[in-house]
């Protein structure tokens, strides 16, 4: 099976050395990847993100920081720049394809200043997308525009790619505002759907559920942070030279 001027990699041989080079064909490389005789990778990282979609044969297994994640068909993976991972490729079956689409990191960083996103959650993290999401934002349909781009030439290819990549950052950030989206949905519409009478005083306390889970979120995420990506620890402290 293959997705037309997608160019086809079969049994590519992976090395470390490899691995670690910019890319040859620009800012952003598409790939439909065959793997059967080659099952899995050495441990690598890559100077630019690597976005994958398995979408034939064998499930994915990836090794990150000693944990294991299992991608299956349909789902999609973000790795950022310079995340060590290894994968292996005869899970589910004894061949995988999958679309790959690999993005210069100074690229990336100036579509997330274009997309007027500050700073989320997730940026700098591994990211999963369950199939659901990836059909329903037709995510298979983007790589392959994006392989489009190699046909493209100077300022029109660089103003293409950004703009598509824009559209990936969007589509990530969707998440949070879909969780509060729903929890204000529900305490809008549901009583009516359900035909129940909520006290005056219990719809002042559901009316800030979406405003509490927000900021229970936020705290979560900041304490899953690692210790580097933390604000400076005397942030809004007065300076006084003469007390150095």
């Amino acid at each position: 099976m293959f997705v037309q001027k997608v160019p086809h990699i079969k049994d590519q041989f992976l090395t470390q050395e490899r691995a670690s080079m910019e890319l040859e064909s620009g800012q952003i490389a598409v790939g439909w990847y065959t793997n059967e005789q080659d099952s899995q990778s050495v441990v690598h990282s890559h100077p630019y993100y690597e976005l994958v979609l398995p979408l034939v044969g064998s499930n994915v297994r990836y090794s990150v920081d000693g944990n294991i994640y299992d991608i299956n068909l349909g789902e999609m993976i973000i790795f950022p720049a310079r995340c060590y991972h290894a994968g292996m490729f005869n899970i589910t079956d004894k061949i995988s394809e999958r679309l790959i689409a690999q993005i210069n990191a100074e690229l990336w960083q100036e579509a997330l200043l274009a997309s007027g996103l500050v700073a989320p959650t997730w940026l700098g993290q591994l990211v999963i997308l369950d199939a659901d999401a990836v059909t329903a934002w037709d995510l298979r349909g983007l790589f392959e525009r994006m392989a489009q781009t190699a046909y493209l030439h100077g300022s029109t290819q660089h103003m293409v790619q950004r703009c598509e990549l824009v559209e990936l950052l969007l589509l990530n950030a969707i998440w949070g505002a879909y969780l509060f989206g729903v929890l204000y949905w529900l305490y809008q519409f549901l009583p009516s759907l359900l035909g129940i009478t909520v006290a005056s005083y219990m719809t002042d306390l559901i009316q800030m559920l979406p405003y509490v889970v927000t900021i229970v979120v936020l705290i979560v995420v900041s304490l899953r942070k690692k210790k580097e990506n933390q604000p400076p620890e005397h942030l809004g402290l007065s300076y006084f030279r003469e007390e150095r």
